[in-house]
């Protein structure tokens, strides 16, 4: 019987290929296993940012119409609604919530009863319908009421309403047209008042032309208050003033100011509580908070 022989030695120069073609499979495993890796959290990352962008729903290029019997009196075209968790720049709430909308445009159209009855007033009725329109604009209330009562049990408390760029134009049955347009827009849940911000321009029926940065809308006091500084047909009116529209469509002055308050109730408290907070910290960090005011 012949003796077995011992297995040949494998040359080595075929180790170093077997090695170099594993190794080569170990990097292309390796370089797979990142790029879907990658592949996933990108795909997971914008859903993820999407989701975190509203609270209840978010709707795109909105358009609603209505109807009284055979007259359009409402036209709303919105290109997108976003109903989130009401924001601040450090915190957000979690059961205060806020509806964003982006590029509205307001189209009311008065009928000839209606225009007779308001000759050319603002028919805040029919602008707080428009907002009424809007889904999930119909549960706002004034924010005060939050403060009077408990309502740690709601979960969606709608404080306010915010506009990225707001068109709104009233035409009238003589075919005369009054045009508000703003960069932002707020109002609170009680309608009194529609705060118009940035690059602010207004057109009266008559053809004045008013510019400024901040307008306000009052419907208690049934005209329009400039807080600052504005142009009224190129002449620049530096005092605070307030305006009516007269029965000709235009701009009538009050020679006192009324008392419009417009401020955020929810707002005037978070800015209490950010004084309070920054004023307990040393002055180079006060700086990086942007708060160059005394201390």
């Amino acid at each position: 019987m012949a003796p077995s022989q011992a297995p040949s030695p494998v040359p080595q120069r075929v180790k170093r290929v077997l090695s170099g073609l594993l190794l080569a499979l170990f990097a292309a495993w390796l370089v797979c296993s990142a790029v879907r890796s990658d592949g996933e959290k990108s795909a997971v990352q914008p859903r993820a940012a999407a989701e975190r962008t509203y609270d209840k729903f978010r709707a795109g290029n909105v358009s609603l119409l209505e109807y009284d019997q055979n007259d359009l009196t409402i036209r709303l075209s919105i290109e997108e609604i976003i109903h989130r968790k009401r924001q601040t720049p450090f915190f957000e709430y979690q059961n205060v919530k806020e509806l964003r909308l982006r590029s509205a445009v307001f189209d009311i159209y008065l009928s000839d009863a209606s225009s007779s009855a308001e000759k050319y007033g603002i028919p805040f009725h029919l602008l707080e319908r428009c907002i009424h329109l809007v889904p999930g604009a119909e549960k706002a209330r004034p924010i005060g009421s939050y403060f009077e009562e408990n309502t740690d049990g709601e979960p969606d408390i709608l404080s306010r309403i915010q506009f990225d760029r707001l068109a709104v134009k009233i035409h009238y049955s003589a075919g005369t047209v009054l045009e508000l347009a703003a960069e932002k827009a707020f109002l609170g849940g009680d309608f009194k008042y529609l705060v118009l911000e940035g690059n602010v321009k207004i057109l009266t029926p008559k053809g004045q032309a008013v510019r400024t940065q901040q307008a306000v809308i009052s419907r208690k006091y049934d005209g329009i208050l400039f807080p600052g500084g504005h142009f009224l047909q190129g002449t620049f009116e530096k005092q605070k003033s307030f305006y009516r529209l007269s029965a000709d469509g235009r701009l009538a002055p009050l020679p006192l100011p009324p008392d419009v308050r417009y401020a955020d109730p929810l707002a005037a408290k978070e800015q209490e509580l950010y004084d309070r907070i920054f004023k307990k910290l040393p002055p180079h960090q006060r700086i990086m908070f942007g708060i160059t005011g005394p201390e």
